[in-house]
């Protein structure tokens, strides 16, 4: 069991930054982003390196029989066997421009694995503040639920007593079960929505699926105003700070790259190579080889002109990409600038809404057990419906702001808390 796990044992509650802490030690989407980061590192050495010297040692042995003439009294035979020890140096001195183009291929490959590594642990601790907020949510909407059922049942069984005694007519009996009854049914479906909500969000942080969720930690109403850019700005804001955008970039420069590559091999190219082998024989030969070649496709089957199509086709299919990707990403920012901006005056309203549903229930309640002729059962089942109705929107309202905020952070680029 890890850190993190016997803390959590102890404590028996989940903050939102154990969450995060959680999913950025266990999450596998988060893994396999730093696995391709590093395997982008290596692309880039290996590239590097064809600017570098080979130097390669080498042992060999042989042993050697050869026969000549073998008929009878004829044969003659050769044996000889020994080791040969040497050691090659080869260098490129210089080329057409092939080496340069694949390692600016690959840093833009690096720096766009980064970037999308970036983008990855944003969207992951953007899905973990989600998906804590809805369980949190359906947490507390069980609690609510409950007391709606907890409710209607008083009222049912307040309508019995009535009926007993002659008070109420027996007709409104019916309207006072249909109402436990749909409290039940809702209170069913408050129970699935957080199994569903539970589940996700373990699945998320890497917590074992046999494993009970600890108590979350609440969240109270937001009472600042939220401070947002103009429309604009933020768009700007965001298509200048999207690690999703910046990785795109990158690799389209790439692909531009590996197009000019394509290009050079279909023409005439050139190098220059030096080459010195130390034999350390009896001998003890030392050879050197300095050449330069060139050559032209002259004929290939039109495989190199098909090559650069291929690779223009490549690179206009991802400009048309990014041009439609940051299309999408200002469609993404207006929503979402819009979204965060109205959910705060939303939850002031759910907050106003549910204190004077709370007012009418309770007056409407007094008033049923004070006798009054139009506090029935039908008036109690309207403010209680009226009161279920305040309380689901305003934890709705609530939570949906959290998410909200967090949204606006992840759409314009910015680092989300538990970044680091």
């Amino acid at each position: 069991m890890g850190l993190m796990a016997m803390s959590l044992a102890a404590s028996q509650t989940l903050t939102l930054q154990d969450a995060l802490e959680m999913a950025r030690q266990k999450n596998g989407s988060l893994a396999a982003a730093r696995a391709n980061v590093r395997a982008a590192v290596a692309r880039e050495k290996q590239a590097f390196g064809a600017f570098l010297p080979t130097i390669t040692p080498s042992l060999s042995y042989s042993d050697t029989k050869q026969e000549f003439f073998t008929g009878r009294n004829q044969g003659r035979e050769f044996i000889s066997s020994g080791t040969t020890t040497q050691i090659q140096g080869t260098w490129q001195l210089l080329d057409s421009g092939e080496r340069d183009l694949r390692f600016r291929s690959a840093r833009r490959g690096f720096e766009a694995e980064t970037l999308s590594a970036l983008q990855s642990l944003r969207t992951t601790l953007f899905d973990v503040h989600t998906q804590y907020f809805e369980a949190l949510r359906a947490q507390q909407l069980v609690n609510v639920t409950t007391l709606q059922r907890d409710r209607a049942q008083e009222v049912l069984r307040q309508t019995e007593a009535k009926i007993k005694v002659g008070e109420v007519a027996e007709k409104d009996r019916f309207q006072a079960e249909a109402d436990a009854l749909n409290a039940e049914v809702d209170l069913l479906g408050a129970i699935a929505r957080l199994r569903q909500s539970e589940a996700a969000l373990k699945a998320t942080i890497g917590l074992d699926m046999t494993t009970k969720l600890p108590q979350l930690e609440d969240f109270a109403e937001p009472d600042t105003q939220p401070t947002v850019p103009a429309l604009t700005d933020a768009v700007n804001e965001g298509l200048e700070n999207r690690a999703d955008l910046g990785a795109s970039r990158r690799r389209l420069e790439s692909n531009r790259f590996g197009l000019r590559l394509t290009k050079l091999d279909a023409g005439i190219t050139w190098s220059v190579d030096l080459t010195y082998t130390k034999q350390f024989s009896m001998d003890n030969n030392n050879n050197r080889f300095l050449g330069v070649r060139a050559s032209i496709p002259l004929f290939d089957g039109d495989r190199s002109r098909q090559a650069v199509k291929e690779s223009e086709a490549g690179v206009e299919a991802a400009e048309n990409q990014l041009v439609q990707q940051e299309r999408q990403v200002s469609a993404e920012i207006e929503s979402a600038l819009e979204t965060y901006r109205l959910n705060f005056d939303r939850v002031k309203a759910a907050k106003r809404a549910l204190e004077a549903a709370k007012v009418n229930f309770d007056k409407v309640v007094r008033a049923n057990a004070l006798g009054a002729q139009d506090a029935d059962v039908v008036a109690i089942s309207t403010a209680r419906v009226s009161l279920a109705t305040a309380e689901r929107n305003y934890i709705e309202a609530i939570y949906d702001y959290y998410i909200s905020e967090v949204r606006f952070r992840l759409v314009v680029g910015r680092s989300i808390p538990g970044e680091d």
